[in-house]
């Protein structure tokens, strides 16, 4: 069955970095991250558990991405890998690492 919609499950995420809060997603970035989920669900068959998980890392780096004045379309290299190190810095487990690479791989 296909998960439950994106907005019944948004949690807010903090920036690890001192700055401005971030910013509530827009209607396009919930749009965005849920074509890309429905994507992995039609295209892989993705688990739903998984497809939730994914959908939490997108909209924490949107969340991070937004206290540096840019949208997930905008993200470059240089942005993921500031992003990757913030959340090394603040203690991630090495598994929840892991599925964060990932949901950023099938993101972009």
């Amino acid at each position: 069955s296909k998960p439950a919609p994106l907005k019944s499950r948004l949690k807010s995420a903090a920036p690890a970095a001192p700055g401005p809060p971030p910013s509530p997603p827009s209607p396009a970035t919930l749009a965005l991250v849920e074509r890309v989920a429905d994507g992995l669900y039609g295209e892989r068959g993705s688990a739903d558990l998984t497809l939730s998980a994914y959908r939490s890392d997108w909209l924490l780096l949107a969340a991070w991405l937004s206290t540096r004045g840019k949208t997930l379309t905008e993200a470059d290299g240089v942005d993921l890998a500031g992003f990757l190190a913030d959340r090394a810095g603040a203690g991630i487990k090495a598994r929840s690492s892991a599925r964060l690479i990932s949901a950023l791989r099938q993101f972009y």
